[in-house]
This record gives C-alpha cells, sequence and structure tokens, in this order.
C-alpha cells in the first residue's frame, strides 16, 4: 500500500490520502469461475469433452 502526502495552500495542513488502485481483472475472474463450462464449451469443445464436472472447482485467490 502507498501513501500519498498532499500538502495544501496552508503549512499548517497536512493531508494523507490513501492511494487506490484500479480491479480490471475482477470481473472476467468472476464470470469465468461462474461460467467455466459454457465458456469451455463454445471456445474449447474438444476440451469440454475430457473434463468431468462432477467434483467442484477450488478457486486459490
Amino acid at each position: 500500500m502507498t501513501l500519498v502526502i498532499a500538502f495544501c495552500p496552508s503549512p499548517a495542513k497536512i493531508v494523507i490520502m490513501k492511494q487506490t488502485t484500479a480491479n480490471y481483472d475482477e470481473p472476467w475472474k468472476e464470470a469465468l469461475t461462474e461460467y467455466f463450462e459454457a465458456f469451455l464449451y463454445f471456445f474449447f469443445p474438444e476440451v469440454h469433452q475430457l473434463i468431468s464436472y462432477q467434483l467442484s472447482v477450488i478457486s486459490y485467490q
């Protein structure tokens, strides 16, 4: 985590702000987690046939 110190016009006031980061990959991770079987069926039908979907998926995030 990075902290940014911003100085106001008055030297007596110092404002400390947290720097936020963009979360661009979370929607993709959620979509693949939710629709992984359909994703494989559509894009990789040969691979989809080789996988047994009886077991649940374990995510190591």
